[in-house]
């Protein structure tokens, strides 16, 4: 159907209001980017870099700065997003069997936990107990599983058809051969777009591993990076190393980038489908 005047000039405003989002969210990566690729300390806003050079990640490189940050930050992330990816699939599995026994109270106490928040004292506590203090055990148990995800991969899964799983289950398959033999392949655009949600968040984290690790050889990226900018407020706007600190920091930043920007690419054509039908069914 050939579009009304009425939709051409919604499409065409539609179009320039994304637009004018796309380019505040760029344009400020654009210019850290261009900073950390300028030799003159000029900041600046522009966009184009004055005396292009790599210095920068020269220096950080070479001074070692943020690399065992950054093995830090990959290693958590990695390990943290797939032993939440199997807990959420295995327990999003068992909630959306209509048999499961109490299964409306276990539902209920998934969205309870949305609706109340203890703070972190609770898990501080827990986690100093079970004597999990300084080890990334303590990062990847503690947010494990979270219950919007679960909710999203629960629904997911009721869209199912059953008769599929009658089926594996009449031929004697186990519920675990079901779930990894028929469930999961079938819901590759959540589990792709869960594996989205849970990587950023490990990735972006660094207020659990303040609270829980106190080895500086344990931290992430994210700490450290957190650490500059508190260093560069202490130093004051008139100090020498400013420039310096500046151009660590900046530089930090657009490599805390780069992992999310390589990974979304991939997974964004099942973001979409994957957010729609899993907060639509059930």
């Amino acid at each position: 159907m050939k579009p009304s005047r009425g939709q051409r000039i919604f499409n065409v405003f539609n179009y320039l209001l994304m637009g004018l989002l796309a380019l505040t969210m760029l344009l400020p990566v654009l210019y850290i980017l261009q900073l950390t690729l300028s030799g003159h300390p000029d900041p600046s806003f522009r966009l184009w870099p004055r005396q292009l050079t790599i210095d920068n990640y020269r220096f950080v490189l070479e001074q070692g700065l943020i690399l065992r940050p950054l093995w830090n930050s990959i290693f958590l992330s990695v390990t943290a997003t797939v032993f939440s990816l199997c807990m959420t699939s295995i327990l999003a599995f068992a909630l959306a069997d209509p048999g499961l026994p109490g299964r409306r109270f276990f539902n209920f106490l998934v969205v309870l936990t949305i609706m109340i928040n203890l703070g972190f004292l609770p898990k501080y506590l827990l986690v100093r107990d079970l004597k999990l203090m300084n080890t990334y055990l303590s990062i990847i148990l503690v947010g494990g599983i979270n219950s919007f995800n679960l909710i999203l991969m629960r629904n997911y899964f009721q869209s199912i058809p059953r008769e599929l799983f009658d089926s594996a289950r009449i031929d004697g398959a186990s519920e675990r051969t079901v779930l990894i033999s028929i469930v999961l392949p079938l819901s590759l655009p959540v589990m792709a777009t869960i594996f989205l949600f849970y990587f950023v968040d490990n990735w972006n984290e660094y207020f659990r591993i303040i609270l829980y690790i106190t080895d500086r050889s344990k931290h992430t990226l994210q700490v450290v990076l957190r650490s500059m900018i508190i260093l560069d407020e202490d130093m004051g706007a008139d100090s020498a190393n400013k420039v310096l600190l500046d151009n660590i920091k900046y530089t930090t930043v657009i490599v805390a980038l780069i992992p999310i920007m390589i990974l979304y690419p991939f997974l964004q054509r099942y973001f979409t489908k994957g957010i729609l039908l899993g907060s639509v069914k059930g």
